[in-house]
C-alpha cells in the first residue's frame, strides 16, 4: 500500500506542477459518492468522513410500508484524505458481514481553463467476508473470504447545474458458488442535476458483463443492470441522498457479481456523509 501511494503521490506530483496555473472547476459533485458508486470527489487534505448507507427491504405493499418496515441492510465506516488528492477508508457491512478498505486517486481534475476538461479518478476495494466457515464449504482457506473491486472513473461538469460521469470496473471473488462468475468487468454511468439551492436530482446506471458462460448444469445466472434514480440535499457539511435502486447489497463488487434484480422489484435507500473535519 505504502508503495501505491508514493507511486500515486509522484504522478499527480507531475501533473499538478504541469498545470499548476490552472484551477479545478468549483464543487462539481456534492458528494464522493453517487448513490451506489463513486464519484471523482475526494475528501479535503487530512478531512474525515463518517458515512452511513441504509437499504429497505423489497417493495412490496402497505402492509410493510413498502420496505420501509421490512428487514434493511446497513453500512457505516469513515474515509479520511490522506492528501487532497488521496482518501483512504474503511466500511462494514451487516447482512453479508463484510469489512472493507478503500481508497481513491485523483489522477486529475477539471480545470476552469479546459486545459483538462475532465476529471479522472481510480478507486480500489478490498473487501473480507467474516461470515462463518461453513458457508465457503469444505475448502476453506482464509484467502476464500477476500474479493477485490477496482475502477477508473472519468467525469466532466458541463454546466453551473450538470455533472455527467463514466466508468469501467472489475471485480473479483476468490471464492464463490459455482453458479456464479467471480469475475465481471462493467461500466457505470450517471450525473447529477441541481433542481433549486441545494437539492440535486440524482441518476445512475450500472451494466456487469460476465466474462464466461455459467455451467447451464446449475441453471441460468443472467446479470442484469443497477439502475437507480433519486434525490441529493448538500450542505457545507452533510449529503444527504434518498433513491430507488435495484442494488439491495452495500459492496461494489458484491453488487455487480450478484446484479439480478428487475427495475419493478428494487427497494427504498438513503446515504448519509458527515464531514467530521
Amino acid at each position: 500500500m505504502k508503495k501505491i501511494v508514493l507511486i500515486a503521490s509522484i504522478v499527480i506530483a507531475c501533473i499538478n506542477f504541469t498545470f499548476s496555473q490552472s484551477e479545478p472547476v468549483y464543487e462539481p459533485w456534492a458528494s464522493t459518492m453517487l448513490a451506489e458508486g463513486q464519484t471523482t470527489l475526494n475528501p479535503t487534505a487530512k478531512g474525515l468522513e463518517y458515512y452511513i448507507y441504509h437499504r429497505f427491504a423489497k417493495i412490496e405493499n402497505i402492509k410493510d410500508l413498502y420496505g420501509i418496515y421490512g428487514p434493511s441492510n446497513i453500512r457505516m465506516g469513515f474515509n479520511y484524505g490522506i492528501t487532497k488528492k488521496i482518501s483512504l477508508g474503511f466500511g462494514t457491512e451487516k447482512n453479508n458481514k463484510i469489512q472493507d478498505l478503500f481508497w481513491k486517486i485523483n489522477i486529475f481534475e477539471q480545470t476552469e481553463d479546459n486545459k483538462f476538461p475532465v476529471a479522472l479518478a481510480y478507486y480500489g476495494d478490498l473487501g473480507l467476508d467474516s461470515r462463518d466457515e461453513a458457508v465457503f464449504g469444505s475448502n476453506y482457506t482464509f484467502t476464500n473470504r477476500l474479493t477485490y473491486y477496482h475502477e477508473l472513473i472519468i467525469s466532466r461538469k458541463f454546466t453551473e447545474k450538470i455533472s455527467v460521469l463514466v466508468a469501467g470496473n472489475y471485480s473479483h471473488f476468490n471464492a464463490i458458488d459455482s453458479m456464479y462468475q467471480n469475475k465481471v468487468v462493467g461500466v457505470r454511468a450517471g450525473g447529477k442535476m441541481n433542481l433549486y439551492n441545494s437539492m440535486n436530482l440524482i441518476v445512475e446506471y450500472a451494466q456487469p458483463f460476465q466474462l464466461s458462460s455459467v455451467n447451464p448444469n446449475l441453471g441460468q445466472f443472467k446479470l442484469k443492470p443497477g439502475i437507480m434514480a433519486g434525490l441529493e440535499i448538500a450542505t457545507g457539511t452533510h449529503a444527504f441522498q434518498v433513491f430507488y435502486t435495484t442494488f439491495q447489497n452495500l459492496n461494489q463488487q458484491k453488487n455487480m457479481v450478484f446484479s439480478n434484480t428487475e427495475l419493478g422489484d428494487g427497494v427504498l435507500g438513503f446515504n448519509i456523509t458527515v464531514r467530521l473535519r
